[in-house]
């Protein structure tokens, strides 16, 4: 029998795996991403409105008694939004249906042409939660301000679903509520959100290792040098399970510190700080974080450190 030529052999091989490949991500991304297509979400004539965020549903099967955490992890889509003219957000409101809010591993919608300030090669975030749902309420006289052209969206590894439990659910979404108002007749001040982040990788997830069996403090690689005068009308904080605590620090001195509520070792949530004045923050101010993990298990541990501000500047 006459063999067959390398060169040969190597291209029959090459489209065995190409085959492979392609039946393993169309078949991923069938499970994934099953809806209908991201849709653009209208703005109504009324002057005060809701923009609902939502992704489309999918079923979450039960994690195995014998892994650590759940073995699929799914990124549904979700519709997206474009501000036609000016509004101010004055709440935020996240949901999960069809599972508990542990599912959740995280939810973020974010600016699709603007980044961070301390993490400058991140897109900024306009909202995220994870099972802690936490609502966002802007203090009287403050409106997180949406410009006129401005796209907010959650595309690739932005909503992120993953069952730890041992149960399934079906029909899973996730929604975020926005009480929006186009007229700003209350003359409200027109707020931005800051954020300080541990770890800046968006391709990570913004996740850091939490060694096992210690406790564990970490702070941001560098801190944040104020490049302008602002003030702080609220703060907020996320950390993942096994997190104590997290400080806000500014020129060394802790401003606030916040604790998680824990019940059956789950982050219930992390209750968000309203100060009854604002804070202020001067140009050249030095602004750090710090968060403390204590991780019990023997394995290491998914950390997270997330610090946000609703901000304004005159």
């Amino acid at each position: 029998m006459k063999q067959l030529p390398i060169a040969v052999l190597i291209t029959i091989t090459l489209l065995i795996i190409s085959a492979f490949i392609y039946i393993y991500v169309t078949s991923s991304t069938d499970q994934n991403t099953r809806a209908v297509k991201s849709e653009k979400i209208s703005i109504p004539k009324d002057n005060d409105f809701e923009i609902v965020f939502e992704t489309e549903s999918v079923d979450l099967p039960a994690k195995p008694p014998w892994v650590q955490y759940g073995e699929k992890s799914f990124y549904p889509k979700m519709n997206y939004f474009v501000a036609d003219e000016d509004i101010w957000i004055t709440e935020i409101t996240p949901i999960v249906e069809g599972a508990p809010a542990e599912v959740l591993h995280h939810g973020t919608i974010y600016f699709q042409n603007d980044y961070q300030k301390y993490c400058n090669d991140s897109h900024q975030i306009f909202y995220s939660s994870s099972k802690e749902m936490i609502p966002v309420s802007t203090p009287k006289w403050y409106g997180y301000f949406i410009p006129k052209g401005t796209t907010l969206k959650s595309d690739m590894h932005w909503i992120h679903f993953r069952n730890d439990t041992e149960k399934s659910f079906q029909n899973v979404k996730y929604k975020v509520i926005a009480k929006a108002t186009k007229d700003n007749t209350k003359n409200l001040k027109s707020a931005n959100i800051f954020w300080l982040n541990i770890e800046c990788s968006e391709i990570n997830e913004y996740i850091f290792p939490v060694p096992p069996n210690e406790i564990f403090t970490t702070s941001l690689k560098e801190p944040y040098v104020a490049t302008e005068d602002f003030e702080m009308a609220a703060l907020f904080s996320h950390v993942h399970d096994y997190g104590k605590n997290m400080k806000f620090k500014i020129n060394g001195e802790a401003i606030w510190t916040f604790y998680p509520v824990i019940e059956n070792e789950i982050i219930k949530t992390i209750p968000p700080y309203y100060p009854q004045k604002p804070i202020k923050v001067k140009k050249s101010d030095v602004l750090d974080i710090e968060v403390t993990y204590e991780n019990p298990t023997e394995n290491v541990s998914e950390g997270m450190g997330m610090f946000a501000a609703l901000i304004y500047k005159e």
